[in-house]
């Protein structure tokens, strides 16, 4: 298990997930794009391979996405997880 979970990894995630690491925490990384989790492997990061993955992985989860609809959309596939692990739902 990591310490965080970071999912969306562009300019903004990708520095969350590079301030986790140099505070010595262990994170789990995740993009709808891949190839932008490979730099953070290479300095430490784990990589995720799905959505689900990246939220099992760790207590707490940074989303950081363009917008709302991007996270329902990334997230509709796993609601029901969502609902009954932290009270949530998505429609």
């Amino acid at each position: 298990m990591s310490d965080v979970s970071v999912i969306g990894l562009g300019e903004m995630g990708s520095a969350l997930a590079r301030a986790f690491l140099a505070g010595e925490k262990t994170v789990t990384a995740w993009s709808r794009n891949p190839a932008r989790a490979a730099p953070l492997q290479a300095v430490g990061a784990i990589g995720a391979a799905t959505v689900a993955d990246a939220i099992a992985a760790s207590p707490i989860t940074v989303i950081c996405l363009s917008d709302y609809a991007a996270t329902l959309s990334i997230l509709e596939d796993i609601g029901v997880a969502i609902r009954s692990e932290v009270g949530l739902w998505f429609n």
